[in-house]
C-alpha cells in the first residue's frame, strides 16, 4: 500500500512502473507538445486497495486499454479546508490522462466505474463532466461555501465563467426545496436533468 504523503509531491506512473518527483515522471508530453487532458479523483484512503484493484481489473478486461502512456497516483494527508478533496480523510488521488481528442469518452468510463467509491474531483481537472448533485453529496461543506460566496462576492467579481456556472448550478440545486436540511441533500440520488444542462454550458 502507498504511504500517505505529507505533501503532493510523490507520485507513481503505472505504465512505466516507476516513481519519483512529479516534474521528473510526468513531464514527457509537456515537453513534446502532445495535446492532452486529464481528470483527477480523490478517494478515501481507506478504500485505496478496492479502488486500485477495480482500476486494474478494468484494464485487464478484453477490449479495454489505456488511451495514454500513464496515469498518476498520489497520496495526501487529510486537512480541514472547507472545499478540499482531503477534508476529513486521508486521500488517494488518481489522475487519468488521455489525448485531448479521446479524453471525453474515456473520462466518462472512469467516472461510471469509480462512482461507487465516492470520489471527490480535483476542482481544476475534469469538472465539466460532473453532475452538481453528485458534487453536493461528496463535499459536506458545499452549502456553507455557497452562502459565503454569495455574502462576500454578491456580484461575482472574483468568479470566472467556469466558476460562475458551477456556483449557480450548485446554488440552484441546494435551493430546489426550501427548508430541506443540508444533510438531506447529501443522500440525493444522481439525476440527469442538471447534468444534461451543464454539459451544454460548461467548456470541455
Amino acid at each position: 500500500m502507498l504511504p500517505v504523503s505529507q505533501s503532493n509531491n510523490h507520485c507513481m506512473s503505472l505504465s512505466f512502473c516507476c516513481s519519483g518527483a512529479y516534474n521528473h515522471v510526468l513531464c514527457k508530453e509537456r515537453n513534446h507538445g502532445i495535446p492532452h487532458a486529464d481528470i483527477e479523483f480523490g478517494f478515501d484512503y481507506a478504500k485505496a486497495e478496492q479502488v486500485l484493484t477495480t482500476v486494474r481489473e478494468w484494464y485487464l478486461m478484453k477490449g479495454n486499454r489505456m488511451p495514454y502512456y500513464n496515469f498518476e497516483i498520489r497520496t495526501t494527508k487529510q486537512d480541514d479546508a472547507m472545499m478540499s478533496c482531503c477534508n476529513g480523510r486521508d486521500t488517494l488521488f488518481i489522475d487519468f490522462q488521455a489525448k485531448a481528442s479521446v479524453g471525453t469518452g474515456f473520462f466518462k468510463q472512469m467516472e461510471d466505474l469509480l462512482k461507487p467509491f465516492g470520489y471527490r474531483k480535483h476542482w481544476a481537472k475534469g469538472m465539466c463532466h460532473s453532475n452538481p448533485e453528485y458534487i453536493i453529496q461528496q463535499f459536506p461543506n458545499v452549502g456553507q461555501f455557497v452562502e459565503l460566496m454569495g455574502a462576500f462576492d454578491p456580484d461575482g467579481k472574483f468568479r470566472n465563467i467556469h466558476i460562475q456556472l458551477w456556483y449557480q448550478a450548485i446554488k440552484d440545486t441546494l435551493s430546489t426545496d426550501e427548508g430541506v436540511l443540508e444533510s438531506d441533500y447529501l443522500s440525493i440520488d444522481d439525476g440527469d436533468s442538471i447534468l444534461a444542462t451543464n454539459h451544454a454550458l460548461l467548456p470541455g
